[in-house]
């Protein structure tokens, strides 16, 4: 009889044995699911509430007085020109479909209004 309830004392143990893995499997997976659903929900989130800010520019097109870029600092309507302010970089042009006077010879139609954003690239 010893061996016999040695043989069963050890199933016994290997039927804890199993049930603790797959409790332990259990877990982990509980674990996983709840992390890739709050991952889901912290996505939908920003997407739903980081499409509410609306930027609205006061002049999108530039429109201004025609004039070339000069070392004096003259800003355009609703723009702060920041490279001329904090870098010491030649400020931009505006200018407008004038083939009697054209700004350093650009002759192109504006898109949109009647000026347009010229601007100096330098290597």
């Amino acid at each position: 009889m010893q061996p016999q309830m040695a043989f069963e004392q050890l199933n016994w143990q290997d039927y804890i044995q199993t049930k603790t893995n797959v409790s332990n499997l259990d877990i982990y997976m509980k674990r996983i699911t709840i992390s890739i659903f709050t991952i889901f929900l912290i996505i939908s989130y920003n997407q739903v509430v980081g499409q509410g800010v609306v930027i609205t520019l006061s002049n999108p097109s530039f429109e201004d007085t025609p004039r070339a870029g000069t070392n004096k600092f003259i800003g355009i309507k609703g723009w702060v020109d920041c490279g001329t302010r904090e870098f010491n970089e030649s400020p931009p042009d505006i200018h407008t479909e004038n083939p009697n006077d054209p700004i350093f010879g650009v002759t192109k139609a504006a898109k949109d209004g009647k000026t347009y954003l010229g601007m100096v690239t330098r290597e």
